[in-house]
């Protein structure tokens, strides 16, 4: 069990990662917000018509969740460039105990870091075997070095970039959808018919066929539901 304890100076990353989203996006997060519903004709049935507002209230949460999809994967990524370029350094407990150890900042170009900081968790002796027992400490950033961060001279540049990371993601979600629905009209099919490889494979085969954007295999699996918003592939 992960402790709750946070030491002074210290900052879990992924209320770290939180906090640089609402100052990377601010302006793009508030134009997601749900819209304003219009205002309901009565049936004269009070319990159909709360069938109906809920059922309309639940499709504008989920048009906004959309749309601030790509604003979290383009912030996501930000945050740990800035980890992998040693602008950001993360910490755990060491297993020994007495003291933080730096997390090798090479480590977060592996695969074994994809969805480490949204989760703020580490492995510090890698993923255990198939049937083991994990083995994970918390993950720290100093508050100071994220202060540090989210004030960089580069700042105003670095939201650009932003924007333009997010529109990217946007395009490849989009496109990867439209695929899908041409591929597969009756659903998706199992892992126990196509493999995840198969199924990147054609989804990509297809878009090039059509001159269109191509997703990374990541956004494949995750918009067919074959990888999890924190990174872990299902299965």
């Amino acid at each position: 069990m992960i402790t709750s304890y946070v030491p002074p100076g210290y900052m879990r990353t992924h209320l770290a990662l939180e906090q640089a989203i609402q100052t990377w996006f601010r302006e793009e997060l508030a134009a997601c917000e749900p819209e304003t519903a219009p205002p309901q004709e009565s049936s004269g049935d009070p319990l159909n018509d709360a069938f109906i507002w809920q059922a309309a209230e639940e499709q504008r949460q989920r048009a906004a969740e959309r749309r601030v999809e790509p604003i979290l994967l383009a912030a996501a990524k930000r945050f740990r460039d800035a980890l992998y370029e040693g602008r950001l350094v993360a910490f755990y407990p060491s297993p020994s105990g007495g003291s933080f150890q730096g997390v090798p900042s090479g480590w977060w170009a592996s695969s074994q870091a994809d969805g480490a900081c949204e989760r703020g968790e580490y492995e510090p002796f890698g993923p255990p075997a198939r049937f083991g027992q994990r083995y994970v400490e918390p993950l720290y950033v100093l508050e100071a070095d994220l202060i540090a961060l989210l004030d960089e001279k580069g700042a105003e540049d670095g939201n650009k970039g932003n924007k333009q990371v997010a529109k990217r993601v946007t395009a490849q979600m989009e496109a990867c959808r439209q695929a899908v629905a041409a591929l597969w009209k009756d659903g998706i099919p199992g892992r126990d018919t196509r493999t995840n490889q198969r199924l990147v494979a054609a989804v990509q085969d297809h878009l090039r066929g059509k001159g269109s954007i191509v997703p990374d295999a990541t956004t494949i699996l995750r918009e067919t539901g074959r990888r999890s918003r924190a990174g872990a592939t299902k299965g």
